[in-house]
């Protein structure tokens, strides 16, 4: 399996739960996986919904680096 990481925006949580699901089914690991959302609460809300792992302390640097080249100016 390619170890690359891969990144997908989507416009909201059924979208983010609907490219879960084929990543586990290729076997990516569910330990794996994150979702980031514009801001904290929204991120958890859509972790859990998603069945994703929250951003924590260590991966927020690299996320938010990713996050921010798809981030609308003014944001």
């Amino acid at each position: 399996m390619d170890k690359r990481p891969l990144v997908r925006v989507v416009n909201n949580v059924n979208e983010a739960r609907e490219q879960v699901q084929p990543l586990t089914l290729q076997g990516y690991d569910r330990d794996r996986i994150y979702v980031l959302a514009h801001d904290d609460d929204k991120t958890d809300w859509a972790a859990d919904y998603a069945d994703a792992q929250k951003i924590g302390a260590a991966e927020e640097g690299v996320f938010n680096a990713i996050a921010n080249v798809f981030r609308e100016p003014g944001r």
